[in-house]
């Protein structure tokens, strides 16, 4: 397992959001939250990322790498490629492997190269999705959890996106993500588990 899930709840002023939450994830796994809005989706995410206190327990296996994507992304005053580089950079990583890593993963969502150029305010929402989703994958996380990845997307993308996302369970990453969609969820999980508001 790379993340073991035992007994979490997690409540805001006195509210229970949820609890009793037993979830084991795996390498090589697509994992898909679904419930209905309010359920709790986005803060279980938010909870396995780290970013929230709960009640429970969450263990993860050592030195684990994980990357979080959020549902919204704020419309930076920057292009595509100089966010992207900005954010390698602060992982360390060198110019030159930013550039490939651009190439490629432009490449393979099938995203014109002129979008590195495109300040992201100017981008559509589905491309500011994607570019929210790269910077995530810049280090190549163990665990990618990702908050309703395919808002904004079109038949196309979703297409390719799904893609993207087996090619990277084949080679070993984890994905638990929230996903509305049900019949993205069915084409794409190894796992789905759905979750009921309290």
């Amino acid at each position: 397992m790379i993340v073991s899930i035992k007994n979490l709840k997690k409540s805001y002023s006195g509210r229970v959001v949820f609890q009793n939450l037993n979830i084991e994830i795996s390498r090589h796994e697509l994992f898909v939250i679904m419930g209905e809005n309010g359920c709790g989706k986005s803060t279980l995410l938010k909870a396995v990322a780290g970013m929230i206190s709960y009640s429970g327990e969450i263990s993860y296996s050592p030195n684990i790498k994980i990357a979080y994507v959020p549902d919204r992304f704020p419309k930076l005053p920057f292009t595509a490629e100089d966010y992207l580089m900005h954010m390698g950079k602060i992982q360390g990583l060198a110019d030159d492997n930013i550039n490939a890593f651009i190439d490629k993963y432009f490449a393979l969502l099938k995203m014109p190269q002129s979008f590195r150029k495109t300040k992201i305010p100017k981008c559509s929402k589905g491309t500011i999705q994607k570019i929210n989703i790269l910077q995530a994958l810049l280090t190549t996380p163990d665990l990618l959890i990702l908050d309703e990845p395919f808002s904004g997307l079109d038949e196309i993308s979703e297409t390719n996106f799904m893609e993207l996302l087996q090619k990277l369970a084949t080679e070993g990453m984890a994905i638990f993500m929230a996903c509305h969609e049900k019949n993205l969820a069915q084409k794409l999980a190894t796992t789905i588990y759905t979750m009921e508001a309290c």
